[in-house]
Protein backbone atom coordinates (compact mmCIF):
# COMPACT_ATOMS: atom_id res chain seq x y z
CA UNK A 1 0.00 0.00 0.00
CA UNK A 2 1.28 3.40 -0.46
CA UNK A 3 0.47 6.72 -2.47
CA UNK A 4 2.50 9.73 -4.70
CA UNK A 5 2.39 13.15 -3.30
CA UNK A 6 2.19 14.02 -7.08
CA UNK A 7 1.88 12.83 -10.63
CA UNK A 8 3.59 9.80 -11.62
CA UNK A 9 3.27 5.95 -12.52
CA UNK A 10 3.38 3.24 -10.01
CA UNK A 11 4.48 -0.11 -11.38
CA UNK A 12 3.17 -3.36 -10.57
CA UNK A 13 5.29 -6.30 -10.77
CA UNK A 14 4.04 -9.62 -10.81
CA UNK A 15 6.81 -12.58 -9.53
CA UNK A 16 4.92 -15.88 -9.67
CA UNK A 17 1.71 -15.13 -6.84
CA UNK A 18 3.68 -12.41 -5.46
CA UNK A 19 2.37 -8.74 -6.40
CA UNK A 20 4.90 -6.05 -5.21
CA UNK A 21 4.30 -1.98 -6.38
CA UNK A 22 7.16 0.02 -7.87
CA UNK A 23 7.38 3.74 -7.04
CA UNK A 24 9.21 6.31 -8.84
CA UNK A 25 12.13 7.26 -6.88
CA UNK A 26 11.44 11.07 -8.42
CA UNK A 27 8.08 11.04 -6.86
CA UNK A 28 7.84 11.60 -3.09
CA UNK A 29 5.90 9.43 -1.51
CA UNK A 30 2.64 10.29 0.41
CA UNK A 31 1.90 9.92 3.99
CA UNK A 32 -0.49 6.81 4.67
CA UNK A 33 -2.74 6.64 8.08
CA UNK A 34 -4.63 3.61 9.31
CA UNK A 35 -7.05 4.81 11.97
CA UNK A 36 -10.30 3.95 13.84
CA UNK A 37 -9.83 0.55 14.66
CA UNK A 38 -8.81 -0.18 10.97
CA UNK A 39 -7.43 -3.82 9.97
CA UNK A 40 -5.14 -4.65 7.13
CA UNK A 41 -5.06 -8.51 7.16
CA UNK A 42 -3.53 -11.20 5.13
CA UNK A 43 -3.80 -13.84 7.67
CA UNK A 44 -4.76 -17.05 6.31
CA UNK A 45 -2.49 -20.21 5.57
CA UNK A 46 0.89 -18.73 5.53
CA UNK A 47 3.06 -16.61 2.92
CA UNK A 48 1.14 -13.66 2.62
CA UNK A 49 2.39 -10.18 3.26
CA UNK A 50 1.99 -6.33 3.77
CA UNK A 51 4.24 -3.99 2.28
CA UNK A 52 3.87 0.06 3.29
CA UNK A 53 5.55 2.36 0.97
CA UNK A 54 5.08 5.87 2.42
CA UNK A 55 5.91 9.73 3.59
CA UNK A 56 4.92 9.60 6.94
CA UNK A 57 3.39 6.39 8.70
CA UNK A 58 0.69 6.86 11.22
CA UNK A 59 -0.89 3.42 12.77
CA UNK A 60 -3.66 4.46 15.79
CA UNK A 61 -5.76 2.34 17.51
CA UNK A 62 -5.61 -0.20 14.19
CA UNK A 63 -3.68 -3.66 13.31
CA UNK A 64 -0.80 -4.49 10.20
CA UNK A 65 -1.88 -8.65 10.64
CA UNK A 66 0.40 -11.12 8.39
CA UNK A 67 -0.34 -14.41 9.80
CA UNK A 68 -1.66 -17.75 10.22
CA UNK A 69 -4.67 -18.34 10.93
CA UNK A 70 -5.75 -20.76 13.85
CA UNK A 71 -6.04 -24.71 12.10
CA UNK A 72 -4.54 -23.42 8.85
CA UNK A 73 -0.99 -24.17 7.45
CA UNK A 74 1.40 -26.83 9.08
CA UNK A 75 4.03 -26.87 11.49
CA UNK A 76 6.89 -25.69 8.48
CA UNK A 77 4.44 -22.70 7.26
CA UNK A 78 6.00 -19.56 7.35
CA UNK A 79 4.17 -16.40 7.95
CA UNK A 80 4.10 -13.59 5.70
CA UNK A 81 5.92 -9.85 6.69
CA UNK A 82 5.02 -6.50 7.61
CA UNK A 83 7.47 -4.63 5.62
CA UNK A 84 7.06 -0.60 6.37
CA UNK A 85 9.35 1.14 4.19
CA UNK A 86 8.38 5.20 5.34
CA UNK A 87 11.08 8.32 3.99
CA UNK A 88 9.43 10.23 7.16
CA UNK A 89 8.06 9.98 10.73
CA UNK A 90 6.57 6.12 11.59
CA UNK A 91 4.27 6.56 14.36
CA UNK A 92 2.87 3.44 15.93
CA UNK A 93 0.08 4.11 18.62
CA UNK A 94 -2.91 2.59 20.60
CA UNK A 95 -4.13 -1.31 21.21
CA UNK A 96 -7.10 -3.09 19.28
CA UNK A 97 -8.75 -5.66 21.43
CA UNK A 98 -10.04 -8.92 19.42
Amino acid sequence: MGGLVAAGAVGLTVAGNTLRFEFPEQVPLADVRVTNNSNVRVAGNGGSSIAVNSGSLTVTESQLLAGIEAGQGAATTRAGDILLNATGIVNLTGTVQN
